[in-house]
Order: C-alpha cells, then structure tokens, then sequence
C-alpha cells in the first residue's frame, strides 16, 4: 500500500468523499491491486454495518409505550377487575 493512496483516502472513496482527481487516483490503484479491492470490500462492508447499527436506523422509541399511556393501561385492568369483583359478589350474596 505504500506505492497507493492512504487507508484515510479508501474510507474516503467509500463514503464517495474524493475529490475528483483522488477518485481517479484510486480507481486506477484499485484497478492495478487486486489486494486493495479486498480492502476497500473489507471498508465497505465495516461502513455497512455500522451504518445499520446507527440509532436511526432502528426502531425509534416512539414505538414503545409511553409511561402515560402504560399507566392508563393498569387504569382499565383495574377498572375490569373491580367490575368482575362487583359482580361475582353480586351473584354470591344474590343466591
């Protein structure tokens, strides 16, 4: 790699980040080294994966239930219980 473009200058190729002379520079060090293209595949695919691991892209909190919301959820079971309580009493002292 000492005779190409620096580690810095692939990641910066990767991310489409050259200038249009680095670019060109690069294509044709890629093209004359078949071990760059393993490294910029190896930089690509790194890049990827952090990509996908960034906050953005995965599932916002928005999508959980809010406290306020979770607090009116236990509003209603305990309103259904005290329901079902008052009428499994009824029935009871009823008979």
């Amino acid at each position: 790699m000492s005779s190409g473009p620096t580690k810095s200058l692939l990641y910066r190729y990767a991310l489409q980040q050259c200038t249009d002379e680095e670019q060109v520079f690069v294509e044709l060090w890629l093209a004359s080294d078949p071990k760059v293209k393993d490294q910029l595949e190896m930089i690509r695919s790194m890049l990827n994966h952090i990509q996908e691991d960034k906050p953005e892209n995965k599932k916002s909190t928005s999508e959980f239930v809010s406290p306020s919301t979770r607090s009116m959820y236990w509003l209603w079971y305990i309103l259904v219980a005290i329901v079902f309580i008052a009428i499994v009493c009824w029935k009871i002292f009823k008979a």
